[in-house]
């Protein structure tokens, strides 16, 4: 079977070309990652949703990420809310 005008062996070389390489990169990339850590702290200015725990700004009265509103709007205070 013949597939891109390749044959069995073609698509074997191809792939060990392009794939070895590639493979490479990703694990050197995750290498890399796993040496930075990963921090769990809130930037200085951010709070995190209560809601999802994205970080978002500490003035944001609603969650860029999942759309809740965070500011109760009788009183214009931040919702006690319990997740």
């Amino acid at each position: 079977m013949r597939l891109f005008g390749l044959g069995p062996a073609e698509m074997m070389v191809c792939g060990c070309i392009f794939g070895l390489p590639l493979a490479g990169i990703v694990l050197i990339s995750a290498i890399i990652a796993a040496r930075r850590g990963n921090s769990q702290e809130v930037p200085a200015g951010d709070k995190k949703c209560p809601f999802c725990a994205e970080h978002i700004k500490k003035e944001a009265v609603v969650c860029r990420y999942c759309g809740r509103d965070l500011a109760d709007p009788a009183t214009g205070s931040e919702a006690d809310v319990v997740v």
